[in-house]
């Protein structure tokens, strides 16, 4: 047998109004569990991503934008390294934009995609020859 723990951390403040989860704090971090999901207790902390999106995320109308991926990926990768759950995870699940699964390749864990929008969304056009 096995189990499964859902674990997630909302980076932007927009989806956290349609999941319930927790406001963010003094750091900018959001709640790493939503109580709304029944998944408080599970015993992570947030790892700061709503502080990461602040900075490197611009949204707009048909697509968004990444600020310095470059930067970004390894502000998230130290940050991730240092956490609990990059030791916990088996396995990673990430979505779109693709290019943000790229946060979690240095881990070396098997991941899951679910890509339900465009795949070079959010892909630089200088570095859009990479992904073929």
């Amino acid at each position: 047998g096995f189990s499964i723990a859902a674990v997630m951390e909302v980076a932007d403040e927009t989806h956290c109004g349609f999941l319930g989860c927790a406001d963010a704090g003094a750091d900018g971090a959001a709640g790493a569990v939503l109580p709304a999901l029944g998944l408080d207790g599970i015993g992570f902390e947030a790892v700061g991503l709503s502080d990461l999106a602040r900075r490197h995320l611009r949204p707009r109308w048909t697509g968004l934008d990444i600020v310095d991926f470059t930067e970004f990926a390894a502000e998230f990768q130290r940050r991730f390294r240092q956490h609990a759950m990059s030791r916990a995870m088996d396995i990673g699940v990430c979505t779109s934009p693709a290019v943000l699964c790229l946060l979690l390749l240095p881990f070396e864990k098997p991941l899951l995609g679910y890509l339900g929008e465009p795949l070079l969304l959010a892909v630089d056009a200088n570095t859009r020859n990479q992904w073929f």
